[in-house]
């Protein structure tokens, strides 16, 4: 009888013992501006025992000694480690990591430091190379902006594209060009707008095709656009660009008169088009000393025309000053979960 109520005692002692370690801990992690960090993990030093925090950064860990010690750790931010010391409430405030990080290139899907690169690799950002320039081509804000990229202009046709890229010299016999992408979507460079881009990296070697298969035979052209920041709240941006082209150095053209003479100075009897020069002079000096008997400008002979007025049609473009306006307008923000642009 003795010996059974010792062990009964010795059982509830130790239960007891046992209850008495165990430690029940509460409390909130937060960021240095007060906001709860949902997904914080955190563990009992030297055990598997831990928990994470709930949405509003809260949490509730039972820990098996009033002397254990607790880690909070969280992706960005410092870890800590803090003994509980007897306490059943911690608050945390978690501090962010910053550190200088090496210059990185956009790859494939994913970024990697620019040190670890085996391929060739140039990346630029798009604001520091288009600046204020009246430019709603992004092709033509690269021209001479990265090293090995060739940008030329095929066409000065207003509205045609005309533009052709070339990474380290001349493709194939069938033609071809890089592969463009922007944020990993196959595009054409002449339909993103300048202003969207954060920044291009060109890949220029066949190390690109090992991510991108045969469209990348001829480089790759990767395009980031900009986007919005978490817990940001939205922002409108707005900005116009007003720009007039003119040139600045137009021949001046030979009236009629001179360019006859000129014509049968040079021994020709006839123009390409048909008229016969000394009649055309014949028109010319009548035309002179009468021109009231040319109201429309010009004479008629053998179902041939001869032009009398003099007529500018490359000076009636030029002269006249081209004018062009640019209007971006874009809002972002975000929230904890979330981003737009």
């Amino acid at each position: 009888m003795k010996k059974s109520l010792l062990l009964l005692l010795a059982f509830t002692f130790c239960g007891l013992l046992s209850y008495a370690q165990s430690v029940t801990v509460k409390g909130q992690v937060t960021s240095s501006d007060q906001l709860g960090l949902p997904g914080v993990t955190i563990i009992e030093v030297g055990t598997t025992n831990g928990t994470v925090t709930k949405t509003d950064g809260s949490y509730e860990i039972t820990v098996s000694s009033s002397d254990a010690t607790i880690s909070y750790s969280f992706i960005g931010f410092v870890t800590q480690e803090i003994a509980i010391s007897g306490r059943t409430t911690i608050d945390v405030i978690l501090s962010e990591d910053t550190q200088d990080l090496d210059e990185v290139v956009v790859i494939g899907y994913g970024t990697q430091k620019k040190a670890n690169i085996t391929g060739a690799a140039a990346s630029v950002q798009m604001d520091k190379v288009l600046g204020n320039r009246p430019i709603t081509n992004a092709a033509v804000a690269l021209q001479g902006s990265i090293p090995g990229l060739q940008v030329v202009t095929n066409s000065g046709q207003p509205g045609s594209e005309g533009i052709s890229l070339n990474i380290r010299g001349t493709t194939s016999i069938n033609g071809g060009g890089p592969l463009v992408l922007m944020d990993n979507v196959p595009v054409s460079m002449s339909d993103v707008n300048p202003q969207d881009i954060e920044s291009v990296t060109v890949l220029k070697d066949a190390a690109a095709s090992s991510i991108y298969g045969a469209r990348a035979a001829f480089g790759v052209i990767l395009i980031t656009t900009k986007k919005g920041g978490k817990d940001q709240p939205i922002k409108f941006d707005y900005s116009n660009t007003f720009s007039w082209r003119q040139a600045e150095d137009v021949l001046k053209k030979a009236s009629t008169y001179d360019f006859v003479h000129a014509l049968d100075d040079w021994g020709l009897d006839a123009f390409w088009t048909g008229p016969d020069v000394p009649t055309w002079i014949d028109f010319l000096e009548d035309h002179r000393s009468n021109p009231g008997n040319y109201p429309e400008g010009y004479a008629e002979k053998d179902g041939l025309r001869y032009p009398l007025t003099d007529t500018d049609l490359i000076g009636a473009f030029l002269n006249d000053p081209g004018f062009t306006q640019i209007h971006n307008f874009s809002f972002a923000g975000g929230s904890k979960k979330t981003a737009y642009r």
